[in-house]
């Protein structure tokens, strides 16, 4: 099993997310606004297991990020992955009742 279908495994068991696969053979999931317009929560995510979660919804205090304000889940454990994913599902679905 690669690196990536470990994170694939902790990634979908979120159900609320829509996976993507760009023709580089890169993963990219997403949440759907409530305007149907869809919110990024990873992207980039390759057969070594290096991808990113969208900065934008999560805090980003304890990790070292990107320029963009990604952070890079390669070195993330399962339990960290999972915490970010929900915090972000989290954080769009109450931007989406304020909306």
């Amino acid at each position: 099993m690669s690196e990536r279908d470990g994170k694939r495994k902790i990634i979908e068991k979120y159900e609320e997310l829509n996976k993507r696969i760009d023709k580089y053979d890169r993963y990219y999931y997403y949440l759907i606004t409530e305007r149907n317009r869809p919110a990024r929560v990873i992207m980039e995510l390759i057969h070594t297991g290096n991808g990113y979660i969208n900065g934008r919804y999560v805090n980003t205090d304890s990790f070292k990020t990107t320029k963009a304000g990604d952070i890079n889940i390669k070195n993330l454990t399962d339990f960290e992955l999972s915490k970010l994913i929900e915090e972000a599902i989290q954080n769009i679905n109450v931007s989406k009742q304020n909306n």
